[in-house]
């Protein structure tokens, strides 16, 4: 499993995981493609708890101990506004149209 994208000052980021890394192993059990080892683990984690991973980078096999963090990252959804004026509606009609 190849690491795509770090979101930085996460923990991962702050445990040295990089973008390209390979995931072989979290504390000690093997990751494979599907990647369910790996959220087993974390999901099993509790914030604050540190993993071991083992990293292949550049052909290098390397251990990193990353501390578990709660995400950082937002969910945002778009919902339609009550009440809105004919211009926000024509603008809205306009910006959905050239999806």
């Amino acid at each position: 499993m190849l690491v795509q994208n770090v979101i930085r000052g996460g923990g991962a980021w702050d445990g040295g995981i990089n973008v390209k890394d390979e995931l072989i192993a979290i504390n000690g059990y093997r990751i494979d493609a599907t990647g369910k080892e790996l959220e087993r683990v974390v999901q099993a984690s509790r914030i604050g708890d540190v993993v071991k991973m083992l990293v292949s980078r550049d052909g290098i096999i390397q251990e990193l101990a990353v501390k578990v963090q709660a995400s950082k990252t937002g969910k945002y959804a778009f919902m339609p506004a009550e009440n809105v004026t004919a211009e926000q509606q024509q603008l809205r009609e306009k910006w959905l149209a050239e999806q």
